[in-house]
């Protein structure tokens, strides 16, 4: 299973790019097929540079980290979730109803029910908690995705004819 861009991790379109050259020089040998030396060569380039790229993600995650107290400044009416359109006033409202947990959370708000699935309200919605609960971040926990779709078992894939 070969994974290239932003399904693998944040790191940029000239990334993506490097990672899917990388995974289909990796499919390449998996299947015994022979690329000219050059190509280890290249192979080499695009490993430092996706490697130098990713360096700088975690200075940039770094410097753009919101301070702990930031969603506690922000007006009641602020988008928690953007796509079901719940606000802080309406997350805070439900935690004080005793939503002890990221999926109570959202049973009682459909925060992190949307498209995104949560990936946009996620921490948002933990950080919350945490700070109303006085409990630390890594207790909170993360809402248990249901993605839209059908689970597929490996050896499901591995048995699939070509058409």
């Amino acid at each position: 299973l070969w994974i290239a861009g932003d399904g693998g991790g944040i790191g940029g379109a000239l990334n993506a790019e490097r990672e899917g050259c990388l995974a289909a020089l990796d499919v390449l040998a998996s299947l015994d097929i022979e690329t000219p030396d050059a190509l280890g060569w290249e192979r080499q380039a695009l490993q430092h540079a996706r490697h130098r790229d990713l360096e700088a993600r975690r200075l940039l995650e770094t410097l753009f980290r919101l301070p702990v107290d930031w969603l506690d400044l922000q007006p009641e009416d602020t988008l928690i979730c953007r796509c079901e359109s719940v606000s802080r006033g309406e997350v805070e409202h439900a935690i004080a109803q005793g939503a002890a947990g990221p999926n109570q959370l959202k049973a009682f708000t459909r925060c992190g029910m949307g498209p995104c699935q949560g990936r946009q309200c996620g921490e948002s919605i933990a950080r919350l908690l945490a700070r109303r609960t006085s409990q630390p971040l890594d207790t909170i926990g993360y809402y248990h995705i249901r993605p839209p779709v059908h689970s597929v078992t490996l050896g499901e894939l591995a048995s699939q004819q070509d058409t």
